[in-house]
């Protein structure tokens, strides 16, 4: 089975966008109920960094392999 590097960062960043997405939600939730657990917080806080730097890296392996798709492209014309 192939494995196709686009499709794999584009997922990475599918993935890192949806956490962000339900971190969010919940800090809202909990700003909502009043319920100011720090340690709550402090939980989504790293998560939502964690969910940065996937997004990030991802994006930055599919820059990568653009320029290398180009780099190839521009050696065989």
């Amino acid at each position: 089975m192939a494995i196709n590097p686009v499709n794999t960062s584009i997922q990475g960043i599918q993935k890192g966008l949806q956490s962000a997405s339900k971190v969010t939600q919940d800090i809202a939730t909990v700003a909502q109920n009043g319920d100011l657990d720090l340690g709550k917080l402090a939980n989504a806080a790293v998560d939502l960094a964690e969910a940065e730097l996937q997004v990030k890296s991802s994006a930055e392996a599919l820059r990568v392999e653009n320029e290398t798709l180009g780099t190839l492209l521009d050696v065989t014309a």
